[in-house]
Formats: C-alpha cells, structure tokens, sequence
C-alpha cells in the first residue's frame, strides 16, 4: 500500500526477507536499500546516519493483527484475551503512550530505555484492534500480482475476517 501511494507495485521492487535484527547491517554495507523494522532495529540505522528517511504506516492501516489457533478460538479464554489486548491498545493511544509509567513498562518488556522507546513512531492501531477488511483485501490483491497467491479469484473477506472478538470487547 506505501508503494502505490509513491505510484509503485509490489513488482517494481525485489523483496529479501532479512530478520530485523540483520537489517541495520545489511543497510549500512550496501547489502539493501530500504527496510521495514521494528523497534528497536529501526532506529539503529537513524541514528548511525545509515537511514536517511522512515515511512510509517499509512493512516488507516495497521502493522499488527491478531490471529488464533483454531481450538483457542472457540475457547471461553479467547474472548478474554482478546479484551485485554484492547486495553493495552487503548492505554498506548495518542499522548498516553509516552507517559513515563508506559515508557518505563514497555522498555522494561522489551529490554530497551525509555528514551529508546519515546522514539519509536508511535504504531497506528484501532482502539477495539478490530480487523481491516479492505487492508487485508489490498494485500491478498498486491501478493497475487507478485505471483505468491496464484489463485485469480480473491477469497471473500467474510471467510478470513471475524470482527466477532472486537465487537465483543
């Protein structure tokens, strides 16, 4: 979706599956051009001088998602589960997610400081983390014109999406 908006295709780039922690490497050597990290790795590069711009994702979108194993979801815990994901979500909205009480949490979690963690961009999410249809649609349509989807027809989103645990949450 970020390379149709700069009015490019899933074909005009090649695609190199690195693990976050090797791509402040491979973009320091020359090895890739751009990357799409997560925190922590995403700022080495920023402030080694390597990344000379950072995209996020566009606003209506999102980077995470949720997704349960078959037997878990028809358990009494998934719905549960699910709701304290929403809290968490909603806890780390706006402003609120750089309150010192948060920083100090999620570093501790993560291993990092909490001036590493203020830098990071803040992720978009929705509130309920309910699930985006027509994300999930463009991105079934961009893997088929890259050829790693070789079926024509796309699924209907009522066989993969289940907005069931947001609405209840």
């Amino acid at each position: 979706m970020a390379l149709e908006e700069a009015g490019l295709s899933i074909n005009d780039v090649e695609l190199v599956t690195l693990g976050n922690p090797d791509m402040p490497t491979a973009l320091a050597n020359g090895s890739i051009d751009a990357a799409f990290a997560s925190a922590p790795f995403w700022n080495m590069p920023v402030e080694d001088g390597t990344a000379v711009s950072l995209w996020t994702t566009p606003t209506g979108t999102s980077g995470t998602g949720v997704i349960y194993g078959g037997d878990f979801a028809g358990s009494e815990l998934a719905q549960k589960f699910f709701t304290a994901l929403t809290r968490g979500a909603q806890d780390l909205q706006g402003d609120d997610r750089y309150t010192d009480e948060n920083l100090a949490i999620i570093g501790a979690a993560t291993g990092q400081t909490a001036e590493q963690v203020a830098a990071v961009p803040l992720y978009r999410r929705l509130p309920d983390l309910a699930p985006l249809p027509k994300q999930l649609a463009a991105m079934e349509r961009m893997w088929m014109e890259r050829g790693a989807i070789v079926s024509t027809d796309p699924i209907p989103e009522a066989d993969y999406v289940d907005a069931t645990f947001a609405q209840n949450s």
